[in-house]
């Protein structure tokens, strides 16, 4: 029953403003609702909206949905914290010769040459985006963005050397003798 209701909020959708998020985890949070009758009645619910007193700024309330309240042990707590918040994705191969959908996908992600790295918060469409490219790009997850010069000094390479000291310094010690 329960993969029955999960194909119902897919791509065949009959109230689209109200489509559930895809996440892996979505067949743990309809466990409860393995009544048809039950999950239809919360996704017939009127999208419900902040009063202005209740009203944050920091909060997005487009698209809310009258069931994200089943999703609420994915955010994180202060007991629970993200410790990985981003993707970083490099460009490895190039897309030359690939199919439109792939270059524009890589357009989407901000990837335009090669061995170029980008910086995306975790999110579900993000990581959709990095599956459709996924022989292209490397990712790796990071708790924070790096500033351009720091990615440019991580690929930087190690002279092969490094100074004990300079000629100035022994010929001022020398002299002050």
């Amino acid at each position: 029953m329960v993969r029955y209701t999960i194909i119902c909020l897919g791509a065949i959708d009959p109230y689209p403003r109200t489509r559930a998020p895809d996440w892996t985890s979505i067949s743990q949070a309809f466990l409860p609702y393995k009544e048809t009758s039950t999950l239809r009645y919360l996704l017939r619910r009127p999208i419900p909206r902040p009063s202005r007193e209740n009203y944050h700024p920091e909060k997005n309330y487009s698209g809310t949905n009258p069931i994200h309240h089943l999703f609420d042990d994915l955010t994180p707590t202060p007991t629970r914290p993200f410790v990985m918040s981003y993707f970083r994705v490099t460009l490895v191969r190039s897309a030359i010769g690939l199919p439109r959908r792939t270059t524009d996908v890589l357009k989407a992600l901000g990837l335009k040459k090669r061995m170029a790295t980008v910086f995306h918060r975790v999110s579900p469409s993000v990581a959709g985006q990095i599956m459709k490219v996924k022989e292209l790009v490397e990712v790796r997850e990071v708790d924070r963005r790096l500033t351009k010069q720091e990615v440019r000094l991580e690929r930087k390479p190690d002279p092969g050397y490094y100074i004990e000291r300079t000629s100035g310094a022994e010929w001022k010690a020398s002299r002050s003798q």
